[in-house]
Order: structure tokens, then sequence, then C-alpha cells
């Protein structure tokens, strides 16, 4: 992951030339970074309390437009990946006596987001900016089986860019992103998300 980004900054560089302000009009982005997801309460019925994860990553790709007003909107692609953090647990049945069971599996999501920004210092090569998203994502849970669920999901955005060049910004944000509770076959799942993001933005 570390050569893909060395190389798409270096690439960008060259064929960028001297930094200057971007200018307005049609852009593609390319973000990656990592994802924490919040501990998820289970039902109280259920053996475990809540689940935990692993560290995992995040990849989006999109199209947006950027006006002379400062602000940009943008069309998203987005897909996250979190492995379950294993748990084991003792469970007494009846017959049989106590039982170690673990859990192990991981949880996914992709979708669309419809997002919004505005961009802060256009005249600078630093320009931070704050934005907005709001779509439809599809949460899949394997743990063993598989499970998903297509529900709402909005994100909250945070973060500066910096012009590498006249048509290519590099970005660096963080995101808070969410969904409605997914159902799993018969129970609900909350599904949170904190995300720190690099990448290119690059203006046609």
């Amino acid at each position: 992951m570390r050569t893909f980004w060395f190389m798409l900054v270096a690439t960008a560089l060259v064929v960028g030339g001297s930094a200057a302000p971007a200018l307005a009009g049609p852009y593609f982005s390319l973000n990656a970074g990592v994802v924490w997801v919040e501990d998820a309460d289970l039902p109280a019925n259920e053996w475990v309390d809540e689940l935990s994860y692993k560290t995992g990553y995040g990849i989006t790709a999109a199209f947006g437009n950027a006006y002379d007003s400062g602000f940009r909107a943008e069309l998203e692609v987005a897909y996250r990946i979190n492995s379950l953090d294993e748990e084991a647990f003792v469970v007494d049945l009846p017959f049989i006596g106590e039982e170690l069971f673990e859990i192990d599996g991981d949880i996914s999501s992709w979708g669309v987001m419809a997002n919004g920004y505005y961009d802060f210092a256009r005249g600078t090569a630093f320009r931070p900016f704050i934005g907005a998203g709001a779509g439809y994502v599809n949460v899949r849970l394997e743990d063993g089986g598989s499970e998903d669920d297509s529900v709402f999901a909005y994100q909250l955005m945070a973060g500066c860019g910096y012009a590498l060049s006249n048509s290519v910004t590099f970005d660096l944000q963080y995101r808070y992103f969410a969904t409605d509770d997914p159902d799993f076959d018969g129970f609900e799942l909350d599904y949170r998300t904190h995300n720190l993001l690099a990448g290119l933005r690059f203006n046609f």
C-alpha cells in the first residue's frame, strides 16, 4: 500500500508542474486509509454482550465538480472491511455441559454516497475543507455464515488539501461514517466507523 501511494504522488509531482490554485471544474479522486469500527452491542439474550473489531481499511473513488464559490459536489463509491476481534466464551448447553465457542469473521460495507464539500483559502496551496454526505450501502457480516442488509448511510468529513500542481491536490482527511442499524437475520447491529484517509484529487 505504501509503495502504491509513493508511486502515485511521484507521478502527480512529475505531471503536475508547479503548484497553483486549482481551477473550478470536474475532478476525479481516489482515497485509501485505515478504518476503526466502534464496538457493537448485541441483543440482551445473546451469549456475548458486544462485538469488537480489529483495525481495517477503506477505499473510495469519486467523480465530482468544483465551483468558483468554493463548493464541491461528488458521487462516490466506497468499500470498507474490518475483521472481528476474536472472542472466546463458554456456554452451558443442556445435556452437554459447558462448551467453548469462538467468534471469527469480518464486517464490510460498500455503496454509493452523494457528498458536498466547502474548500477554504482556495488562493493558497493549503486548503482546509469540511463536508457531509448521504447514500445507500450494503453491510455484510461474515461470522461462520453470511448475512447482509442494505441501509441508509451518512458521513461527516474534515481535512486539508495541498496543491501539488494546478491540477493535482493531495488530500488528508478524517471521516465519521455510520449507517442505520443493519438487520442480520433478526437482530440489529450498530455500524459506526472512524476513518483516516489520504488520497489524490485530479482536476480535468
